[in-house]
């Protein structure tokens, strides 16, 4: 029997290959049990979507009536996907067959009948809607919400990039929510992103619907002690050992961010060497730099040239915080204060820098590392 290989870079196979997160689960359930809601903020790739998934089993370990709906917003755009999103999404996890799904929805919405067809493939339901107008498209919000509260069950509902509906053009979708949640007892909300500035000024801005109405969580890198009992762990069963020089590289080559050394030790536990040594680890990190480079080469065609000097001058500092300052200027050639503040704002709505700690950082950790390589 093949043995699967257990450092897992996409969808969440189980506790088995999830590492440790003990603390964030406990405090997860203490605020589940004490019907306390959450907004829970990290760094893509950070493992945010493993560990909400981890609490969902284990919520239902020790409570198996519960439902947990996971819908993820970051391609919604307006009032109509995020309708369409969670009515999938209560259609998969509160009915068991079509034949109830059909039969219920029908009264659950009382001002349009949704289309509700069915994957050939894997029987996932897929629903449409018809909105002639805004009216029911409200009206459509409030009953599905209205289902939810009357629910027999208690529920855990997951909305994941919840900054999203910031950008809705229709209406006021942060007002709306929280108006229908404040009072609904029997589901408690996370509500998760990776914009830590828009879901901090949402949640903790007096001038916004939803401020001070939950508990706030980041959530941080794993501690390396915990991180190296893992890998060592599920080394050994690929029959294979890693030293400590090779973990303590991939730790400071990665950051210890979740994805990034996932990715390296994913590489590592399929390579030929069954003693990883610090000579292995340097080999997958330039393996994995040299694979990417065709795509790095393509974001610089792809963005002006004051925002790829920018993002060069940003992963050389590995964490730069003076960006205004005369000598980044003059060292990354960025020509003056307004054009580098034009090219920072540029590469946050881009996406591929965050701040931290007053420090900006490049989102991608690889790419990262391979512009720390470049010379000018």
């Amino acid at each position: 029997m093949t043995t699967i290989n257990p450092f897992i870079l996409r969808n969440y196979l189980g506790a088995e290959y999830f590492c440790n997160r003990q603390k964030e689960l406990k405090s997860l359930t203490e605020k589940f049990d004490n019907q306390r809601f959450t907004t829970l903020i990290s760094q893509r790739r950070m493992g945010k979507t493993g560990l909400i998934y981890r609490f969902f089993d284990h919520i239902q370990d020790h409570n198996p009536d519960v439902k947990c709906l996971y819908i993820d917003l970051l391609d919604t755009q307006n009032i109509d996907d995020f309708i369409k999103k969670l009515t999938e999404e209560i259609a998969l996890k509160v009915y068991s067959s079509s034949n109830k799904i059909l039969k219920n929805f029908k009264n659950i919405f009382h001002s349009i009948n949704p289309l509700i067809t069915f994957d050939s493939n894997n029987g996932i339901p897929q629903v449409e809607f018809g909105f002639k107008n805004a009216t029911e498209r409200q009206n459509s919000l409030n009953d599905l919400l209205q289902f939810l509260r009357n629910y027999e069950n208690p529920i855990l509902i997951v909305f994941d990039e919840f900054q999203q509906i910031a950008n809705y053009p229709d209406l006021n979708m942060e007002a709306v929510l929280r108006t229908h949640i404040q009072n609904i007892q029997n589901i408690n909300f996370i509500f998760s992103g990776s914009d830590k500035h828009l879901l901090t000024e949402m949640f903790l801005s007096s001038k916004r619907p939803f401020f001070q109405s939950t508990d706030t969580m980041y959530l941080n890198p794993i501690p390396v002690d915990e991180y190296t009992k893992f890998i060592i762990e599920k080394m050994a069963l690929g029959k294979k050992t890693i030293s400590q020089a090779a973990l303590d590289y991939i730790f400071e080559f990665t950051k210890v961010h979740t994805f990034y050394v996932q990715n390296m030790c994913n590489r590592l536990f399929i390579s030929n060497s069954k003693n990883i040594d610090l000579k292995d680890a340097k080999e997958i990190g330039q393996i994995i730099l040299d694979e990417n480079e065709n795509s790095y080469y393509g974001y610089r065609r792809l963005i002006p040239e004051i925002q790829w000097k920018l993002l060069e001058g940003i992963a050389k500092e590995q964490g730069a915080e003076k960006i205004f300052s005369s000598y980044f200027i003059q060292t990354y050639k960025l020509n003056t204060q307004g054009s580098t503040q034009k090219a920072l704002q540029g590469l946050i709505d881009k996406e591929m820098i965050y701040e931290d700690d007053k420090k900006y950082y490049v989102q991608d950790v690889f790419l990262s590392r391979w512009l720390e390589k470049r010379r000018f």
